[in-house]
């Protein structure tokens, strides 16, 4: 039997004993048989090198969470991350030797398949990317379309994802088409609903809906090329290269073993386990996927029907149970969500969003330099329009306009140094500050000043920062009117009501002889200028210093003496001083 286990972080392997037959995806010339012969030793005994200095592990047991076959997985929560621990010298040197010698019959025989395969396997996993990257560059393999593959393989793991794209476009267009459908078969890596409506499809009528599903699941817009598309066609070249040749495990490739590899990505690292009978071959574990491994694809069918409609809390990129996962190599300790407030102000036929992006993490702090982004699309065929900034803080205030209709909004986090990345992306239609008659803009909640701010420039660098609120704390806000009219009379007021109140209290505000009063009510007239398309409005506010702890409802009401009435709601949390 085979044990897998999702364990600190990632995907392990527990494999029992079991005897080894090779298999290659390629064969060779009968006059270079010898050559192709003396690879596969060289590539089987460096493998037993590394087995024989691999660490220990006492391994783990348990229930099964998901079952494939007789494989079993098993989700761990507790939140310990595993790192492979340093390579015994012996091992570096042996790896060094193997791909010399590869390197060497390459040039002997530089149509050979599986030597080249076998080279960028393990040129890649020394860090030896020139040496890759020569290798692929030269290719003048029969199999064309692998030298493309070969080569975003290798592109992918210098991170140069939008070079990878274009190699694993070109080994696409020359691929079978049978082999093109199953490299482009996203079925293990979806879930729920999604999953069921890519299957309900012919691979000939998948393009569109692939193309929704990598531009909706990209981890960052603002980093270039599509990260999560490349990872999935390199994991089916390193498919391949376990295939072609095994790594330390014994156990013979399977096409369950592929499906683990396309659902979580390649071996990390290995380890021998303990047992207390003694055994030639001891059972291994396998770790696969980074500590930073977060879930991208969406998992409910209207997040690929209408992208735009996405709500906020419609991501789950850290389910209990991944269908699939990837780790970004610039988010290795964490990819997390990021706590966005965004305000939309009307710009001629344009809408301006001013967010206030955060991200929290231990291993984060106001000095680190980190890189804030806004990116805004409306289908995966035009590249994302991106605003972005660098500070040395954990939150950023970013400005963006763009044409005012439905929109794919990603406020995104990189802090490189850290390894830490994380976004909120969600639809917004910036078309609805655009309609006829009165309209109110958004609110933003300031600091406090000598002097209230008089638009919306003054108002952003004033932006207070989210963080619980004090009693007797005193704070701004700004907001825009557009199409007042100067005959008319306008009624404005900020009342500020608690959200979270106990049961009893809920109870008896449903008698008529309970009071209802919020904690801050204020209200005064209004009155247009003259004919503008926009009124800048600000007011300062003092909480009450007897406020109690707890969640607040700020609602900002503007009624016009024509009857229209509009609503703005800011909620807060209150903190004790």
């Amino acid at each position: 039997m085979v044990q897998y286990l999702f364990q600190f972080g990632a995907l392990v392997t527990f494999f029992l004993p079991a005897s080894a037959t090779p298999s290659h995806g390629f064969s060779a010339p009968r006059d270079s048989t010898d050559i192709r012969r003396q690879a596969e030793r060289m590539q089987q005994r460096f493998e037993r090198t590394r087995r024989q200095h691999l660490p220990w592990s006492y391994g783990s047991s348990g229930p099964c969470d998901i079952r494939m076959g007789q494989y079993c997985f098993t989700f761990d929560d507790n939140g310990r991350n595993w790192d492979p621990p340093a390579e015994h010298p012996d091992v570096i040197s042996a790896r060094e030797a193997l791909i010399n010698a590869l390197d060497s019959l390459h040039a002997k025989l530089p149509g050979d398949a599986w030597i080249l395969t076998q080279l960028v396997r393990y040129g890649i996993e020394s860090l030896r990317f020139d040496l890759a990257e020569q290798a692929t560059t030269t290719c003048t393999l029969a199999e064309a379309w692998l030298c493309h593959a070969l080569s975003g393989y290798v592109h992918h793991a210098t991170q140069d994802y939008t070079t990878a794209e274009h190699a694993f476009d070109r080994a696409l267009v020359l691929m079978a088409s049978r082999q093109r459908c199953e490299w482009e078969d996203l079925s293990d890596l979806l879930a729920g609903r999604v999953r069921g409506k890519w299957r309900d499809r012919a691979c000939q009528d998948r393009s569109g809906m692939l193309d929704t599903l990598f531009w909706l699941s990209d981890p960052l817009h603002y980093v270039a090329g599509n990260e999560l598309r490349t990872e999935h066609f390199a994991r089916q070249v390193a498919s391949l290269m376990y295939k072609q040749a095994r790594g330390p495990n014994h156990q013979s490739w399977n096409t369950i073993e592929h499906r683990i590899i396309t659902r979580y990505g390649w071996p990390r690292g290995w380890e021998r386990v303990r047992e207390y009978r003694t055994s030639l071959r001891p059972p291994m574990v396998t770790h696969y996927g980074l500590n930073g491994a977060a879930t991208f694809f969406p998992t409910r069918t209207t997040m690929v029907s209408d992208p735009t409609s996405i709500a906020q809390r419609d991501w789950d990129m850290d389910p209990p149970r991944p269908q699939s996962s990837h780790g970004p190599p610039y988010a290795s300790e964490a990819f997390e969500d990021v706590t966005v407030d965004v305000a939309l102000f009307r710009r001629g036929d344009s809408t301006t969003l001013v967010s206030a992006i955060s991200l929290s993490h231990d291993s984060l702090s106001q000095h680190t330099e980190t890189e804030f982004a806004v990116a805004i699309s409306n289908n995966p065929q035009t590249l994302p329009k991106i605003w972005s900034a660098v500070a040395n803080d954990t939150t950023h205030v970013l400005i963006a306009t763009a044409v005012a209709s439905p929109h794919l909004v990603s406020f995104e986090v990189l802090a490189r140094e850290a390894g830490v990345a994380g976004r909120s992306r969600f639809g917004i239609d910036l078309s609805r500050l655009h309609r006829p008659g009165l309209v109110v803009s958004d609110v933003l909640v300031l600091h406090t000043s000598d002097s209230l701010p008089t638009g919306l420039e003054q108002a952003v660098a004033l932006i207070r920062r989210p963080h619980p609120y004090r009693p007797g704390e005193r704070f701004a806000l700004y907001w825009e009117m557009y199409g007042m009219q100067p005959q008319i009379r306008y009624s404005t007021s900020l009342s500020l009501d608690k959200t979270n109140k106990g049961i009893f209290r809920r109870l008896a505000e449903l008698t008529p002889l309970a009071s209802h009063n919020a904690a801050v009510r204020v209200t005064w007239d209004d009155t247009a200028r003259n004919q503008s398309a926009l009124a800048p409005r600000s007011i300062a506010i003092d909480l009450p210093t007897e406020l109690s702890t707890g969640r607040y409802r700020l609602t900002l009401t503007i009624e016009a003496s024509t009857g229209e009435r509009l609503e703005r709601i800011v909620d807060m949390v209150v903190g004790s001083n």
